[in-house]
C-alpha cells in the first residue's frame, strides 16, 4: 500500500524534523497536554495524534511524545525515517516526522523546547498517573460502554475538587443519549467531550471535538 519508494526509506537519508530548532517558545510558555486511557485500547494515542494534527492545521508548532511500543508500531506501519540517540546508562530517544508533526519517544517534556504545544501520550492511567498529572490540560480517555463508564464514574467520585481542575473527560463510542446523561452529571464540575475515532488520520477538518480540546488547552 505504501509503495516501493516508501519501503526504501528505511535506509535512505531522508530529512525529517526530529527536535525543532530553538525558538522564542520556551518550556515556561508552551502548553503541555497529557493524555491517558482509563483502560488499554480506548484510543489515547489516536486522540494524541489527531489533536496534534488539528493543532498543526491551525498553524501551531506541535510535538507528540509517545510510549516506545507505540512509536515502534508507527515506524513499522508507516515506514518512518527515524533518528535515534543512545548514551550509556540513558534511555533510547527516537525522533521522526509523521504527517508534518514531530513524534518522539524516550524523552521527557523538560528535554524539549521549540513547540507551542506538546502532547504527551501517557499510556494507561494506572501506569502513567505521575506523568499524566504534569499536564496543563489532562485528558482522560474512556470508552462509552456501560462496563467502561463504571470505572470512570468511580474515579471521578473519588477525585477531589481541586484535582479535577485542568481535567477533561474524553468519551469514545458512546451513544448520544448516554453522553448527554454523563455531560449533565458532570455539568459545572469537569469538561466532558464526545470524541470521534476516525479510521483515517487525515479526516480532522470537521472534528469539533478536537477544536473543543484545543480551546480547553488555551490554544
Amino acid at each position: 500500500m505504501l509503495g516501493t519508494e516508501l519501503r526504501k526509506s528505511r535506509t535512505a537519508a531522508i530529512p525529517h524534523q526530529g527536535l525543532p530548532a530553538k525558538k522564542n517558545t520556551t518550556k515556561d510558555t508552551r502548553i503541555l497536554v497529557t493524555i491517558a486511557g482509563l483502560e488499554p485500547k480506548v484510543g489515547a494515542t489516536h486522540l494524541a495524534l489527531s489533536l496534534a494534527l488539528k493543532a498543526s492545521e491551525q498553524g501551531k508548532s506541535c510535538g507528540v511524545i509517545l510510549p516506545e511500543k507505540n512509536f515502534d508500531s508507527m515506524k513499522e506501519c508507516y515506514v518512518l525515517s527515524v533518528r535515534e540517540e543512545t548514551a550509556a546508562g540513558q534511555r533510547k530517544r527516537q525522533f521522526a516526522s509523521f504527517a508534518g508533526i514531530s513524534i518522539m519517544s524516550g524523552v521527557l517534556p523538560g528535554d524539549i523546547e521549540g513547540f507551542q504545544l506538546l502532547i504527551w501520550d501517557c499510556g494507561v492511567l494506572s501506569e502513567g498517573a505521575r506523568r499524566f498529572a504534569s499536564g496543563d490540560l489532562r485528558c482522560i480517555v474512556s470508552g462509552g460502554q456501560a462496563w467502561e463508564l463504571a470505572p470512570l464514574n468511580a474515579l471521578l467520585l473519588s477525585t477531589s475538587y481541586e484535582d479535577l481542575r485542568g481535567l477533561a473527560v474524553c468519551i469514545r463510542g458512546v451513544s448520544q443519549d448516554d453522553f448527554n446523561h454523563i455531560h449533565k452529571q458532570m455539568a459545572g464540575k469537569i469538561p466532558c467531550v464526545f470524541v470521534q475515532h476516525k479510521p483515517t488520520w487525515s479526516d480532522i477538518s470537521l472534528r469539533e471535538d478536537l477544536v473543543a480540546l484545543l480551546r480547553l488547552a488555551g490554544c
